[in-house]
């Protein structure tokens, strides 16, 4: 556990340092940019700024008051008028005497004199778990953030409170995997209503949760809600338009490669090397002679060279990118012995259907002894949908998958919470993951004329998957 801060109460929120929440300890956390923006493009993003000035015009008096009442008890630890505040009784009258009912406190409502810190900070900088617990069930929002960034779990986390972080995670872990639940749910009942499982362009465009400007922005929804907002305009948020853009691969002045899409967003760099080599022995070490290897996603083919020093007699690599392809064929890759080079989304090759011919596709395709997934411009609805199709893919207990863990990458506490939606839903399918920390071979050199980083911190959790029989 990090050493406790000596910083005062923010009001001012400084910098916060954490570690373990879930199996591994997470790295530390910089809120100078706590954007979510994962290289799998997913979730939501943020910068450190907000232009809230004043109270949201859209709350009347008597609701601000009240609100402000809230916010007051929490930072006192004042549970029993918390309590009261959130749900008065019914049929009570204001003091005063001028017979309006008292108005039920807002969870949500953030302080935008105070660093937009809600009732959950205050709570949450106090290690008052019973409040925690009390404001989430009331509707505090688990995952807003502060003017600079910083969710309550990571005030929790830098005042030493565990269990009060622990039970915001909770909390987000929960909310996520129900949200993801009915967004499966709407799409099969969208898909059943039109007898189709929708056209590739359509499949294609889907975005996911990550959709906002150049860098995102913290905002403020107009009723003291301060929020994630993500970026829309980014080709690193729309599989369709990057597929149509252009990627640049170059060295940088350290003379080490590096693929920027369009926009000046990374693709791919050398400094995943250490990652992807790692990845690359504990999918492909010890397998049987003659094993099979499915690598989704070429990017400057880091994890292929790796996996090829393991001598797969067979080793197939979907990629989508005109421009990734060309590169690939220009690097020999379609000479190798043993290479095969699955053109298209692996969405083209890979479907959990009946139809004729998506069942000869994947029997083209075929069973792998070991699988990395790590595409751009995908999010987490979309790496779930492959977790769906690894028990076709995998050829039996022994077989071993991996995937570029990059999901919420700027924002320690978002990383937790889906490195834990992501082996619940591996074990909701029929995967077991064990988790290995790696510290990143990352500097600051490394995103000098990059426009955004995916990632910003000190360790990663590499995922291993089996199936579990």
């Amino acid at each position: 556990m990090p050493a406790k801060k000596e910083t005062k109460k923010p009001k001012i929120a400084s910098s916060f340092t954490r570690s373990s929440s879930t199996s591994l300890p997470p790295p530390k956390m910089n809120t100078s940019n706590s954007s979510i923006q994962p290289k799998q493009s997913s979730l939501s993003s943020s910068s450190s700024s907000s232009s809230r000035q004043g109270p949201p015009p859209s709350l009347d008096k008597r609701r601000l008051e009240v609100n402000q009442r809230l916010l007051a008890a929490a930072e006192r630890g004042d549970l029993e008028l918390c309590k009261q505040l959130l749900n008065p009784p019914k049929n009570a009258a204001v003091e005063g005497g001028d017979d309006q009912p008292v108005l039920a406190a807002d969870a949500w409502f953030e302080d935008s004199s105070n660093l937009g810190w809600s009732s959950l900070h205050f709570a949450a900088e106090n290690g008052n778990v019973k409040l925690v617990r009390l404001l989430l069930r009331s509707g505090a929002i688990w995952n807003a953030v502060d003017s600079l960034g910083n969710t309550a779990a990571d005030i929790a986390w830098s005042r030493n409170h565990e269990k009060a972080y622990k039970a915001i995670f909770d909390e987000g872990v929960r909310q996520t995997l129900l949200l993801n639940l009915l967004k499966r749910k709407n799409e099969d009942s969208a898909d059943a209503d039109d007898g189709v499982q929708g056209s590739e362009e359509e499949a294609a465009a889907e975005t996911g949760m990550n959709e906002d400007g150049d860098q995102g922005k913290v905002i403020s929804s107009g009723e003291g809600n301060l929020t994630l907002a993500p970026p829309t305009n980014d080709l690193a948020n729309s599989n369709k338009d990057f597929l149509k853009s252009r990627l640049e691969f170059f060295r940088d002045e350290e003379d080490k490669m590096r693929c920027l899409d369009q926009d000046g967003n990374m693709v791919m760099a050398d400094w995943e090397s250490n990652i992807m080599q790692r990845s690359a022995e504990l999918i492909c070490k010890d397998q049987k002679p003659g094993f099979s290897a499915l690598n989704v996603g070429f990017g400057l083919g880091i994890v292929d060279k790796f996996i090829q020093s393991y001598k797969p007699s067979r080793h197939v690599i979907i990629e989508a990118h005109p421009d990734a392809l060309a590169y690939m064929r220009s690097q020999g890759w379609d000479k190798v012995p043993g290479v095969e080079i699955f053109e298209g989304r692996w969405e083209d090759w890979i479907k959990d259907s009946d139809a004729e011919e998506d069942v000869e596709k994947m029997l083209k395709l075929g069973s792998f002894d070991a699988v990395y997934w790590d595409t751009y411009s995908q999010d987490y609805n979309d790496l779930r949908r492959f977790f769906e199709c690894l028990p076709n893919l995998l050829t039996g207990p022994e077989a071993r998958f991996s995937f570029f863990h990059g999901l919420a990458a700027t924002n320690a506490f978002l990383y937790d919470v889906y490195t834990r939606v992501s082996e619940l839903d591996l074990k909701d399918i029929g995967l077991v993951t064990e988790w290995e920390e790696v510290v990143p071979d990352i500097t600051e050199e490394t995103w000098r004329g990059v426009k955004r980083k995916y990632w910003d911190l000190d360790s990663y959790r590499l995922p291993l998957c089996r199936l579990e029989f």
